[in-house]
C-alpha cells in the first residue's frame, strides 16, 4: 500500500467555553438533552476542547502513519507550548507546528512538502473531535481496498471515509432510512468486500472526514475561486458538484466517531467520553454490574444507557472497548451474576448503531426515496394514490411498467440482478425512472429482485 499520511490540521477553542456556548445548534433535535447531560458529573460529562483534541491524538497512536503532521492554534495562547510538547510525545517523528490552514493558499503551501511521498493517502482532518474508537486495521484495510478500486475506476475521485459511520450505513440505497435526505446525493453500492462496500455517489461527496490522495487535494485547494476563509474541503465551494465521478469506500465496522455523535440518532448512538483516568493510565472498568458507579466506566450490554437514565455507560463487552483504551485500563471488575445478561441480545447494541432505524417498514424508505429523488429534479408529485410492491424475475422473464395516466410517476430500484430494454442494461442499484411514458418493457437477463413505487 502506498505512504498513509496523518494531516491534522486544526484551531483548538478555549477552555472558557461553557456548555452552553459549546452547544449552540438550536435546530438540532435533542439540544436540550445534550446540554442536560453534558452539564451534569457524570461519565459523559462535558469536558475542555483541548482534553477532546489529545484524546483524539491519543486514539491515532493505533494506526501505522508513514508520517504525521500537526498544525494548530490554540484559543488559549497559554496551552500552545503544553500542547506541542503532549503532541510531540505521542509522534516523536511528527512535524509539529503552531499554524493552521485557514485558507486556500496556506493549505496548498502546507500539504505541497508531501508530494516527496509521491502523492500518498492523506488522512484529513481539519476537524479535531472525531477519535478512532474501532480497530486501526479497519482503517488500514480499506485504503487497500481504496486502491484496488482505484484500478478500476481510474476517472474516478476515490476517497474512504473515516467517521459518520451510521449515517454512512443508513444513507447508501434507496431501501435505506437517509437515501437523499440530508443532501441531494443518491448513491449507488457497486460492491461489498469483506473490509468495506465501494459506494459511488451522484454528486461529489468531498466531506473533511476522508482519506483522499494528495494530488486530489492540492487541485481542489488550488482551483477553488474562494480566495476567503477556507478551513475545510467544503469551503472550496466543489461540494456537491455533479460534475465529478466520485466514489467512497464505506469500512464494515465503525472507525472513528464524531466525539458528540449524531444528535438526531442520539438515544441509538452514543457520544462519547473521556474515561476518568484516561490521561493518568488509570481507567477502571465495571462490567456486567445493575448500578451505576461513578468513576468508572460500567459496561452492560443489556441496560439502557446512562446518559439517558439507565446504568451503561457502554452496552458492549470488555473486548469491545476502543483499542487505545487498553494499556490504560488499571482495574476491570466483573458482577457475580453474569449468567443473566444471557437473557438479552448481548450484540444489540451494534445493530442499532449500524441502522437506527430498522424497525420501520422497508417501502416507507422506498416511497421516501423516491419522493427525494423525484424532488431533486424539479418534479411536483401529488400524493393521491401511493402504491408499492416487490417482484421477482426469473432470467429471460418480462416485466411491464405502464405510466399512461397523466401526472403519474413511476419508479423501479432494482436490488438485484441485470434488466434490459432496447436501449440499456440496468444494473444492482439503478432506478429507472418514468413519468406520462407509453408502456415500458424490461427483460431479466438473471434473476432480478425489483422494488416498484408508483404515485398517480
Amino acid at each position: 500500500m502506498d505512504s498513509l499520511i496523518l494531516f491534522f490540521d486544526c484551531f483548538i477553542t478555549s477552555r472558557q467555553h461553557d456548555v452552553e456556548t459549546t452547544y449552540t445548534r438550536p435546530s438540532f433535535p435533542h439540544l436540550a438533552e445534550m446540554i442536560s447531560f453534558r452539564n451534569a458529573s457524570s461519565t459523559y460529562k462535558h469536558v475542555d476542547k483541548i482534553d477532546v483534541v489529545k484524546y483524539v491524538l491519543a486514539s491515532y497512536q493505533q494506526v501505522p502513519w508513514s508520517h504525521v503532521v500537526i498544525r494548530f492554534e490554540c484559543e488559549d495562547s497559554d496551552e500552545t507550548a503544553s500542547f506541542a510538547a503532549y503532541a510531540q510525545e505521542l509522534f516523536p517523528q511528527a512535524e509539529v507546528y503552531n499554524r493552521r490552514s485557514d485558507t486556500a493558499e496556506k493549505w496548498v503551501y502546507h500539504l505541497a512538502p508531501l508530494k516527496r511521498f509521491n502523492n500518498p493517502w492523506v488522512y484529513f482532518s481539519p476537524n479535531n473531535d472525531h477519535p478512532l474508537v474501532g480497530d486501526a486495521q479497519a482503517l488500514v484495510n480499506a485504503v487497500r481496498l481504496a486502491q484496488d478500486v482505484e484500478r478500476i475506476f481510474p476517472d474516478h475521485i476515490i476517497s474512504v471515509l473515516y467517521s459518520h459511520w451510521t449515517e454512512s450505513q443508513s444513507a447508501i440505497a434507496p431501501n435505506e432510512h437517509d437515501w437523499g435526505m440530508h443532501v441531494p446525493n443518491f448513491p449507488t453500492v457497486l460492491g461489498e468486500a469483506p473490509v468495506g462496500r465501494v459506494v459511488r455517489s451522484s454528486r461529489l461527496m468531498c466531506d473533511s472526514i476522508k482519506v483522499f490522495r494528495l494530488n486530489f487535494l492540492l487541485q481542489a485547494f488550488s482551483a477553488t475561486p474562494n480566495k476567503g476563509r477556507v478551513i475545510r474541503l467544503e469551503d472550496t465551494g466543489f461540494y456537491l458538484s455533479p460534475f465529478e465521478k466520485d466514489i467512497t469506500i464505506l469500512p464494515t465496522r465503525e472507525v472513528c466517531r464524531h466525539f458528540d455523535s449524531y444528535m438526531h440518532v442520539i438515544t441509538t448512538t452514543p457520544p462519547l467520553f473521556i474515561p476518568d483516568g484516561f490521561f493518568d493510565r488509570q481507567i477502571r472498568v465495571r462490567f456486567g454490574f445493575d448500578d451505576h458507579r461513578d468513576g468508572w466506566v460500567n459496561l452492560n450490554p443489556v441496560q439502557p444507557y446512562s446518559y439517558l437514565g439507565g446504568v451503561a455507560d457502554l452496552r458492549c463487552l470488555v473486548s469491545e472497548l476502543p483499542p487505545f483504551w487498553k494499556d490504560r485500563i488499571a482495574e476491570v471488575l466483573y458482577a457475580d451474576n453474569l449468567p443473566r445478561l444471557g437473557h438479552g441480545n448481548l450484540f444489540d447494541a451494534h445493530a442499532r448503531l449500524r441502522n437506527p432505524y430498522d424497525e420501520s417498514y422497508f417501502g416507507e424508505f422506498y416511497v421516501q426515496s423516491a419522493l427525494r429523488l423525484l424532488r431533486s429534479r424539479g418534479q411536483s408529485v401529488r400524493l393521491t394514490h401511493v402504491s408499492i410492491y416487490r417482484r421477482i424475475l426469473g432470467p429471460g422473464e418480462v416485466f411491464a411498467l405502464d405510466a399512461t395516466a397523466s401526472g403519474s410517476h413511476v419508479l423501479l430500484f432494482l436490488e438485484s440482478g441485470i434488466l434490459r430494454d432496447a436501449n440499456q442494461r440496468i444494473l444492482r442499484g439503478q432506478v429507472v425512472i418514468m413519468s406520462d411514458s407509453a408502456e415500458h418493457t424490461l427483460v431479466a437477463e438473471q434473476r432480478a429482485v425489483l422494488t416498484v413505487v408508483r404515485f398517480d
